[in-house]
C-alpha cells in the first residue's frame, strides 16, 4: 500500500523501512512500475511499529529508511528530508496539513513521544469524564490505538478521531486494496477499528485493553493514570 497508494494518486511519495537483504528485489519491483527507492538512513530493524526510528548500532541488524516515488518526487523528499522541513514531507506523504501541524505542536514543540492523549484531547466529538479521561464514543476510521501491532486505517497520525480529510484517505486506500484483492484483510482491519479499547498510562507505560487481549508498550510518563476510553461495538466477548 506504501508505494500502491502512489500509482493510484493518492499521494507523491512514501517512506518505508526495507532490510539490506530485500533492497534490490524491492528496488526492481518498483522500477517496473514507473518507481524508485532511494535509502535516506540506516535505522535499527523494528519487530513492528515504533513512535520513533531508533539509529542503528553496529553490528546490530537495521533497515535502511527509503522514500519511494518518481525519480523527481523522491529528490524532493530527499531534499526535504535532509532540511527535516516537516510541513514539506508531511505534504508529499500526502498527509492532511491539519494532522501534519498537529504531530509538529506534539511531537516536535510539546515533544510527545505518543499522541494518543493529545489526539484525544483534540477531538471535537468527545466526552471527558475527567481530566485524565476522555471517551470517544463513536467508531472512527481515525483511530490508530492498535497501530502497535500494525492495525491501522492510513499511514500517518491523525490530528483527532473526527478528521474528516483523514477519514477521506482511510476510504481510498481501501478502495486500492480491494481492487488489488485484499477484501479479506480489509475486513479484518474494518472488524478491528470497531474493537472497544481501553488505552491507560501511567508512569511511562501504556495498556491497551482490547477484546482479545492486552498490548503494553511505552508512552510519555505521567504522575497519574491518563485514559482514553474506545467505545467502539462489542461485536467481540472480552477474554477472560
Amino acid at each position: 500500500m506504501e508505494w500502491r497508494s502512489i500509482l493510484e494518486g493518492v499521494r507523491t511519495c512514501g517512506l518505508r523501512g526495507v532490510a539490506p537483504h530485500e533492497l534490490q528485489a524491492f528496488s526492481y519491483t518498483l522500477s517496473s512500475h514507473g518507481l524508485m527507492l532511494a535509502p535516506l538512513e540506516e535505522s535499527a530493524r523494528e519487530n513492528g511499529y515504533a513512535s520513533a526510528r531508533r539509529s542503528a548500532r553496529l553490528g546490530n541488524p537495521f533497515s535502511y529508511w527509503c522514500a519511494i516515488g518518481r525519480a523527481s518526487d523522491v529528490e524532493l523528499l530527499t531534499s526535504a528530508h535532509l532540511r527535516r522541513d516537516d510541513q514539506e514531507i508531511g505534504r508529499m506523504l500526502g498527509y492532511p496539513s491539519c494532522c501534519t501541524s498537529f504531530f509538529m505542536r506534539a511531537c516536535v514543540d510539546a515533544d510527545f513521544m505518543d499522541v494518543t492523549w493529545p489526539m484525544a484531547h483534540n477531538t471535537a466529538n468527545k466526552r471527558t469524564i475527567s481530566p485524565t479521561h476522555i471517551e470517544i464514543s463513536e467508531v472512527s476510521k481515525c483511530n490508530v490505538l492498535l497501530r502497535w501491532i500494525g492495525v491501522r486505517n492510513v499511514f500517518h497520525l491523525p490530528c483527532s478521531f473526527d478528521c474528516r480529510p483523514t477519514a477521506e484517505i482511510a476510504d481510498k486506500l481501501v478502495e486500492i486494496a480491494l481492487a488489488d484483492g485484499f477484501r479479506r484483510e480489509m475486513d479484518w482491519l474494518e472488524e478491528m477499528s470497531a474493537w472497544p479499547v481501553e488505552w491507560s498510562a501511567l508512569y511511562g507505560l501504556a495498556e491497551i485493553t482490547t477484546p482479545v487481549g492486552v498490548i503494553y508498550t511505552v508512552t510519555d510518563a505521567t504522575a497519574e493514570t491518563h485514559r482514553v476510553s474506545y467505545k467502539g461495538e462489542a461485536r467481540l466477548a472480552p477474554t477472560t
